[in-house]
């Protein structure tokens, strides 16, 4: 196993210095992982831990579909838990789909399990439809002309154009009763995001926080009914 790369002189952003850089194997949620180079490093960040033990409880659905997978981690485990019939996860970075493939076939759920270079919902077929949609999203704002690294877009938002993507094309890929769930971060601006879902149509509640380390972390509902509710697991 690589050892985490020590910090680059030019990391401006102040992310390198958990970059992955090289294959890895890693233990997340007491199971072995593969961890491709540039993809996000779910077994170095508390929150995923947090969101997938949140997440978990949601099931059991038939179809789920992750946003922004990385190593697939949640859908993996969403599968073998249980938690879908069948998963659907998508990422833009082409080296996290050939590393959610691996990792999807490690655990043995390649059969039930698609994996799908997108930038969201692009690439997905027009009548497609999941009870469940869920990314763990860059959530850190930064200027909407901001040129990003692969690691960089796994953390950083320009402009927060990709979240209102995902809010105002979320409707065309839901089921009659979906669900529509954000992981994020603290570092980033509840407020505005907030905001971006409002203009979309959608009101927004937080299901369960995770106020220990560093910047909090939320577990994110977005509707359109707001008479709506469902239970959620502490």
């Amino acid at each position: 196993m690589s050892e985490q790369a020590p910090q680059d002189p030019d990391d401006r952003l102040g992310v390198g210095d958990w970059e992955v850089r090289e294959e890895e194997e890693v233990e997340f949620l007491g199971n072995k992982w593969s961890l491709l180079p540039s993809v996000y490093p779910m077994a170095r960040v508390r929150s995923s831990r947090f969101f997938w033990e949140r997440l978990k409880g949601m099931g059991p659905v038939d179809s789920f579909l992750e946003m922004g997978c990385g190593s697939g981690a949640a859908s993996v485990l969403a599968l073998k838990a249980g938690m879908c019939r069948k998963a659907t996860a998508v990422d833009i970075n082409p080296v996290a789909v050939k590393n959610t493939l691996l990792n999807a076939k490690r655990h043995g759920v390649g059969s039930e399990l698609r994996a799908v270079e997108s930038d969201l919902y692009d690439s997905l077929e027009k009548g497609e439809r999941y009870d469940l949609i869920f990314w763990n999203s860059p959530g850190v704002f930064i200027e909407d002309d901001a040129v990003l690294s692969a690691h960089e877009r796994s953390i950083f938002d320009p402009g927060y154009a990709t979240h209102t993507r995902y809010f105002t094309q979320a409707s065309d890929y839901l089921s009659e009763s979906g669900r529509l769930m954000l992981g994020f971060c603290g570092m980033g601006n509840l407020q505005l995001l907030e905001q971006k879902a409002s203009a979309a149509g959608l009101s927004m509640e937080i299901l369960a926080e995770d106020g220990e380390g560093s910047h909090p972390h939320w577990l994110l509902e977005f509707r359109s009914d707001k008479s709506a509710a469902y239970p959620v697991s502490s």
